[in-house]
């Protein structure tokens, strides 16, 4: 999100001392992220300890805290959880928006300049995640893939005629959005057309139960 959502900043200094003890002293609004029904913050508590705030108006998906949560718990630190409420709950809500804490990491998300140790690295760290046992009762709410791209697909068409083909408004992180869409309309297209005829493939090999 490239516009600060629209809650007040006392709400959130409120829910976050009333659901994760947590005093901040600084909370500043962070221009990241691709995903327009969310926002994130830097929150530095009165220790001194940095956090990522994020709150989402999207439909909430539980899977991705309860996921990470458990894979931190079998040992893999390499993954970032959420950090857990007061009530142990890992994520809150605050009016329509779902709040979730993770800890704040200073770095490059970029996969350029990887040596080759840290790619072993990251193969060892995927490896252990792929030989997690999932608990007893697994996670219900946990999507299985079908190798299915109709949804997709209709997501991009939807996307395209609600968007791109109405007149011109909205905020002006929409309109950039729009505008790099239809900069990389070729190659979007392109993406889909192989996407159904690899999705083909994959649903007549065997695989083992995967996930998204």
């Amino acid at each position: 999100m490239r516009e600060p959502p629209r809650i007040r900043e006392e709400h959130l200094r409120t829910c976050l001392q009333d659901q994760y003890d947590l005093d901040p002293v600084t909370l500043t609004f962070l221009l990241l992220g691709k995903d327009y029904n969310a926002g994130v913050y830097r929150v530095v508590s009165d220790q001194g300890t940095a956090y990522l705030l994020k709150v989402t108006s999207r439909p909430f998906y539980e899977p991705s805290c309860l996921v990470p949560h458990y894979l931190k718990e079998q040992g893999i630190t390499s993954v970032v959880a959420p950090v857990p409420t007061k009530r142990h709950a890992l994520w809150t809500q605050l009016r329509e928006w779902t709040v979730i804490v993770y800890p704040f990491l200073n770095g490059d998300t970029s996969l350029t300049g990887m040596t080759a140790a840290q790619w072993q690295e990251v193969g060892t760290i995927f490896q252990r995640i792929h030989q997690v046992r999932l608990p007893p009762a697994g996670f219900s709410a946990l999507r299985q893939e079908t190798f299915d791209p109709t949804g997709y697909v209709r997501w991009v068409r939807t996307f395209e005629t609600q968007h791109l083909h109405a007149q011109h408004g909205g905020s002006g992180a929409a309109r950039a959005l729009c505008a790099s869409w239809v900069a990389h309309q070729p190659t979007i297209h392109t993406a889909v057309t192989s996407l159904a005829k690899l999705a083909a493939v994959l649903r007549d090999r065997p695989f083992p139960l995967c996930c998204r």
